[in-house]
């Protein structure tokens, strides 16, 4: 996925995957986007903006909400198109809605 350069990974192991990007308008330091985890059972997909963000979490469609553990944590035990599809959607909103709330920062 195209991130204008401006998101940077800040873990990459074998079982996490992290995104940080632009400033925390409070502590003014990066802060996480979205990030994987491997788990034994599952992979989750966290995605900051569903938490934060009521427009997100708003397009959460129920098939996704189905998924969620938590605030902005989505699980999977398998591979499922069609919700890796919405997700994909959703990831796009929200980096979008990241643009227009802090001008300038790109994502």
């Amino acid at each position: 996925m195209d991130n204008g350069g401006n998101l940077t990974v800040s873990s990459d192991t074998e079982t996490v995957f992290c995104l940080e990007g632009g400033l925390h308008p409070r502590s003014k330091g990066p802060f996480p986007i979205a990030w994987t985890e491997i788990k034994k059972n599952y992979v989750s997909f966290h995605l900051m903006s569903v938490y934060a963000d009521p427009i997100i979490r708003k397009a959460v469609t129920p098939e996704l909400a189905k998924r969620m553990q938590g605030k902005s944590c989505f699980n999977f035990k398998s591979v499922d198109r069609e919700l890796f599809d919405q997700l994909r959607s959703l990831t796009r909103l929200a980096l979008s809605d990241l643009k227009r709330s802090f001008p300038g920062w790109g994502g």
